[in-house]
C-alpha cells in the first residue's frame, strides 16, 4: 500500500510540476511578444518615413488604396459600387505607416476653360476633395504634408505647369464641423485667393478667367454680406453658398515647404472662418451632398 501511495503522489507532483512549467513558459512567452509589440508600435512617427500609394483611375489593375476608413469618414457607402465609382474617378494618394492609414486624398483633375471656351483660357486644375487623417495621426502636421508629397508625385505624372497654368481648387463647408480649423489651415499655406460659388470647384470648370482676375480671400469675405451683415430671412437651399480657395500648384509647394505661418496667424484666420461659418448656416441650406 504504501507503495502504492508513492508513486501515486509522485505522479501527482510531476503533473503540478509540469502544469507549473507549461504555465511559465505561455507566460514567458506572452510577455516577449507583448515587449516585441510594445517595440513595433513605439517606433518614432516619422512623416519623412511613410510608405506612399498610388491610384490612377486608368491603371485599374494596381489598386492597393484601403477606402473603408476614409469613405466611412465622409458617410459614403461601403459597397460596390461607391467604391467602384471613387476608383474610376479620382486619383487616390494614400500614406501608410507600419501597414497602418495615415493619411488619405481624392484628386479629380480637370482641365478648366474659360466662359468663351477659348483655348487661351486653359488651366489645368486639381481638386480636392476628402481628405482625411486617421485618429491616432491627427496634430502631427499630417495633413499639408500629405498634400505637399501628393502634389510633388502629381506635378511629376501631369507635367503641371509646363505651358499651361496649374492649380489646385478646394472649398470648405460650414456643415463640416472643423471648417474653421480647415480653412486657418489652408489659408497658411498658400491658399491666399477665391470666392463664393454654389457649388465648390465644380462651378469654375467654365470660369477659368476667375484664376487670372484673383481676388484675396480677406477682400471676398470681409466684403461679402455673408460677413459684415445680420441676416433673419428665410435659409436658401441655393446659392453662393460654399467659399472656393484655390492658389497655383508652386505657390502651395513653396508654403508646405517652408511652413512658416506663426501660431497668432492661423488663429486669426481661424476666427474670420468661424464667424463667416455662423453667417452661412444662417442663410443657406446645406446636406451632405452640397
Amino acid at each position: 500500500m504504501s507503495v502504492k501511495r508513492a508513486i501515486k503522489t509522485s505522479s501527482k507532483t510531476k503533473s503540478k510540476y509540469m502544469s507549473k512549467k507549461t504555465i511559465a513558459i505561455i507566460t514567458g512567452i506572452a510577455f516577449a511578444l507583448a515587449y516585441a509589440l510594445f517595440k513595433y508600435m513605439s517606433v518614432p512617427f516619422d512623416l519623412d518615413n511613410l510608405e506612399y500609394v498610388i491610384s490612377i483611375p486608368s491603371d485599374a489593375k494596381n489598386r492597393k488604396v484601403n477606402l473603408n476608413e476614409p469613405l466611412s469618414a465622409f458617410n459614403i457607402p461601403l459597397n460596390a459600387r461607391a467604391i467602384e465609382y471613387v476608383e474610376k474617378k479620382y486619383v487616390i494618394v494614400q500614406s501608410m505607416h507600419r501597414g497602418r492609414l495615415v493619411a488619405s486624398v481624392f484628386v479629380f483633375p480637370y482641365h478648366y476653360r474659360n466662359s468663351e471656351d477659348s483655348p487661351s483660357g486653359l488651366v489645368l486644375g486639381f481638386e480636392i476633395y476628402n481628405m482625411y487623417v486617421s485618429p491616432r495621426y491627427r496634430g502631427k502636421g499630417v495633413s499639408i504634408n500629405h498634400l505637399y508629397r501628393t502634389f510633388m508625385l502629381l506635378k511629376k505624372i501631369y507635367q503641371a505647369d509646363n505651358g499651361i497654368p496649374s492649380y489646385i481648387v478646394l472649398h470648405v463647408s460650414p456643415i463640416d464641423k472643423d471648417m474653421e480649423k480647415a480653412y486657418a489651415l489652408y489659408r497658411t499655406n498658400g491658399f491666399v485667393h477665391g470666392l463664393f460659388t454654389e457649388n465648390g470647384p465644380y462651378s469654375l470648370r467654365k470660369r477659368s478667367e476667375v484664376f487670372l482676375e484673383r481676388k484675396s480671400l480677406e477682400s471676398v469675405i470681409e466684403n461679402s454680406p455673408y460677413y459684415s451683415s445680420e441676416y433673419t430671412g428665410e435659409r436658401s437651399a441655393s446659392g453662393d453658398k460654399f467659399l472656393t480657395m484655390y492658389t497655383d500648384i508652386n505657390t502651395f509647394l513653396r508654403s508646405a515647404k517652408i511652413n512658416a505661418y506663426s501660431k497668432n496667424e492661423y488663429n486669426r484666420h481661424k476666427e474670420r472662418a468661424t464667424r463667416l461659418k455662423e453667417s452661412l448656416l444662417k442663410r443657406f441650406i446645406y446636406t451632405k451632398n452640397g
